[in-house]
């Protein structure tokens, strides 16, 4: 991955940050998109290569809004 620009898989953004490296020198690396897709360096290329990515799970920014961040909780029933 380092001799292309990171891209995300998933948005087709760039913007790519480093989260984490590997305590062992150049083991893998930990990057996430501006979508909040993280993948580990080492994942397999349709994981990692934005041509691969399954086109099904792809997402713009501009829908990001429309996601709910979390499921919504359902109220407690009673008993």
């Amino acid at each position: 991955m380092a001799d292309k620009p990171l891209i995300c898989p998933r948005s087709d953004t760039d913007g790519v940050k480093v989260i984490f490296e590997s305590p062992v020198e150049g083991a893998w690396t930990i990057y996430q998109g501006r979508c909040g897709y993280m993948w580990r360096s080492t994942e397999p290329d349709y994981i990692t290569d934005p041509d691969k990515f399954d086109p099904k799970s792809k997402v713009k920014l501009e829908d990001m809004d429309k996601f709910p961040m979390m499921p919504a909780i359902p109220p407690l029933r009673n008993k």
